[in-house]
């Protein structure tokens, strides 16, 4: 009888990520993730309690990815980095990044922690700018509202093939986007946009990227 041929947990969910890139989130089973493997469907069901849970790990760690792309240092703004990593997450992972607008791959409960949490590190960044502090709790959270619907949707295209953006052309229409979204909550608010270090207050130049 040859040798009992083991499995980690970890090997398993890669198999299952590598799954996902290759194939799409539609095609991920045992039955794939065992032909990656080269295995039995036996390892993924005695590793994990079910399915579900599975896709969960995987969607964590798809998750994590993002936040690692959206902590890259690129513009020298953090905030703005966020929002042009995302778009890049989206370019370099498309297959990956459909799990942030297709329905029901992971749990309700644990999409809404995953997130809550990037989103509070979103609204942290964004506090950090110098003219934030202008805006009243609920001018933050309309702005945030704005620029994520903003960045999803080019991420979406991109993602797509629809179009092909580099990371100037990305950082140029973030910020557009970003000031225009900006300025309006400060005009709402009866406040002046005055900080010159401000990635809202300035004609942010393309070129200032860190890569």
């Amino acid at each position: 009888m040859p040798p009992k041929t083991e499995f980690s947990r970890d090997a398993i969910l890669a198999a299952g990520i590598k799954v996902v890139r290759e194939q799409g989130w539609e095609q991920l089973s045992a039955r794939s993730i065992a032909g990656e493997l080269r295995s039995s469907t036996r390892p993924v069901y005695t590793g994990f309690s079910s399915m579900q849970e599975l896709k969960d790990l995987i969607g964590r760690q798809v998750y994590e990815m993002l936040l690692d792309y959206q902590f890259r240092p690129i513009t020298g703004h953090p905030f703005l980095d966020m929002g042009v990593g995302y778009v890049l997450f989206a370019r370099d992972e498309p297959s990956l990044f459909r799990l942030f607008y297709l329905p029901h791959i992971i749990s309700f409960d644990l999409e809404q922690e995953l997130r809550d949490k990037v989103n509070a590190r979103l609204l942290g960044q964004m506090k950090e700018e110098p003219e934030a502090p202008k805006l009243s709790d609920e001018g933050a959270a309309s702005l945030l509202l704005r620029l994520k619907i903003f960045t999803h949707g080019l991420a979406c295209y991109i993602a797509a093939g629809k179009y092909e953006f580099g990371v100037e052309e990305i950082v140029s229409l973030i910020s557009a986007a970003g000031r225009a979204f900006f300025l309006d909550e400060m005009q709402g608010s009866g406040e002046k946009c005055e900080a010159s270090d401000s990635v809202y207050c300035r004609n942010n130049n393309p070129g200032d990227t860190h890569e």
